[in-house]
């Protein structure tokens, strides 16, 4: 197709935000809670799984609230890398 013969006006453009086209399917409490113990393993955290969660949360809800101040939602890999586990 070429785009410069397109005759009709571009009447509006989708962004997605906060899970409305790509959303994560829920996780029980144990599957979390299993993630959460490979985690710590993986990164042989001397910490207990339930601290790590509870850091893990705080790190979550300081995105949430730039992400809604700034109207940006990071991919994946920036999230984790930026916000979740940036050390």
């Amino acid at each position: 197709m070429n785009l410069l013969a397109f005759s009709e006006p571009i009447e509006g453009i989708l962004f997605d935000m906060g899970g409305t086209l790509r959303f994560t399917i829920k996780k029980s409490r144990a599957e979390k809670e299993d993630a959460i113990c490979r985690i710590v393993e993986l990164l042989d955290a001397n910490v207990s799984s339930e601290e790590f969660a509870k850091l893990l949360m705080k790190r979550r809800k300081a995105y949430k609230n730039w992400a809604e101040q700034t109207l940006i939602e990071l991919n994946e890999e920036d999230l984790w890398t930026k916000w979740i586990l940036p050390d």
